[in-house]
């Protein structure tokens, strides 16, 4: 058994919730890989952050910067497959990316999909919206 298995717990009424990444629901319905899901959702409590503390460009936008190689380290995964997931990320029309100059960190725009489209996608009902406990 490793460290993580000898201290799990099981739910029991009143268990409160772990800390947790948002993960959108309309990511199931994506043909993205799940490296490019999880990316996306650490990418997004980012940007919630970032929203938070104000950290938008002249147009209203809010950014945030997340270096490749913090990525890599954050998902345990190569500079190829980092690379591939924000390509990805971009092609689906989730990501933008603002270069900077000066080797300076790259401004990122995590964009979402507006609830006015929901209509058109097959909906699903995986969620749950309850209090902090489980």
């Amino acid at each position: 058994m490793n460290d993580l298995q000898q201290t799990t717990e099981y739910i029991r009424r009143g268990t409160k919730r772990p800390f947790f990444f948002p993960f959108p629901l309309f990511l199931m319905e994506l043909p993205l890989s799940m490296t490019a899901r999880v990316l996306y959702a650490i990418m997004l409590n980012r940007a919630m952050l970032s929203q938070h503390n104000g950290w938008t460009d002249e147009q209203g936008r809010v950014y945030i910067l997340f270096p490749e190689a913090e990525m890599c380290a954050v998902l345990h995964k190569g500079q190829t497959t980092v690379k591939t997931v924000l390509r990805d990320l971009t092609k689906a029309g989730l990501l933008e990316k603002a270069p900077r100059p000066h080797g300076r960190a790259n401004r990122l725009y995590v964009k979402v999909i507006p609830d006015a489209h929901a209509g058109k996608r097959k909906r699903r009902d995986y969620s749950y919206e309850g209090e902090d406990s489980l």
